[in-house]
């Protein structure tokens, strides 16, 4: 499917009563969701237009930078010893989305429904240890809906950074977000900061949206339908503090944006392994 051939919003079909199913987009047993929108087409473009200067800018927090992950998520555990070669070995325990992380499919399903993308049903999905002994013949469904999907095709074009919290201090406010309770910020603010940095979206682009979270400890984003019913990877606890910083200064807020998930066969979630090009 090219570009020109997205359906609108408004004539994607319901389910149960629900607008905006996205199932059929990319056709039956899609497990990629929206990150088909980066075909190579679209990442060449983004590195022959975006690559300039060849600044790097790291947005992953460190797997162990919050001692009280949210949502009372195990906080990482890095255990490292010497052995009797005197060569040192460590072992890393982590929740996979106690740091910097992308949101797999198989996290969030349609609320009330039970079921994930592609309407596979949440009970089909494999809770506990997951054994697998022959990683080159597994059982697809054993892993349906994975990480390794996103790992294995990557994450990378034109990164977009709408810098929210930039937007209302350059406006002598404050960003109007209370910690204890939820807040949406609106289509409106979204399309007046990106007036204001010179931005013009195309497809595929990788939204970025800092909204000062690591200063003021808020979190605006929510899931709404994006992950079941979209496909759509939702980053979060991204670390865009430096990275607004280097846009400000170079008054350009588009780059190349490249991300690897970890690939683990049938995983729930990845830290982002991602980076800004300029």
């Amino acid at each position: 499917m090219t570009m020109r051939q997205l359906p609108d919003y408004d004539d994607l079909p319901s389910f149960r009563g629900i607008p905006g199913c996205a199932w059929d987009v990319w056709g039956k047993g899609d497990e990629l969701g929206t990150v088909n929108l980066l075909t190579n087409t679209v990442v060449q473009q983004a590195a022959r237009e975006e690559i300039r200067t060849g600044k790097r800018v790291a947005v992953d927090l460190p797997v162990n930078f919050f001692t009280q992950p949210l949502f009372g998520r195990r906080p990482a555990e890095i255990t490292s010893w010497v052995k009797p070669s005197d060569r040192r070995d460590e072992e890393i325990r982590i929740n996979t989305q106690s740091s910097s992380h992308w949101t797999g499919l198989l996290h969030f399903p349609l609320p009330g429904h039970g079921v994930l993308y592609q309407g596979v049903s949440c009970s089909t999905a494999p809770v506990g240890t997951l054994n697998i002994n022959e990683p080159g013949n597994v059982d697809p469904n054993t892993i349906c809906l994975g990480i390794h999907g996103w790992a294995q095709h990557g994450i990378s074009g034109r990164g977009v950074l709408l810098d929210v919290a930039r937007h209302y201090s350059m406006a002598g406010n404050t960003p109007p977000y209370d910690p204890f309770r939820r807040y949406e910020i609106s289509s409106a603010t979204l399309e007046a900061c990106a007036r204001d940095q010179g931005v013009v979206f195309r497809p595929g682009d990788i939204l970025l949206l800092r909204t000062g979270f690591l200063e003021s400890d808020v979190s605006p984003l929510t899931f709404q339908m994006i992950v079941p019913m979209w496909g759509m990877p939702i980053g979060k606890l991204f670390n865009l503090d430096v990275l607004s910083e280097h846009c400000a200064e170079a008054s350009r807020y588009t780059f190349f944006f490249s991300s690897w998930p970890i690939n683990v066969l049938g995983g729930v979630a990845s830290p982002p392994n991602a980076m800004a090009i300029f």
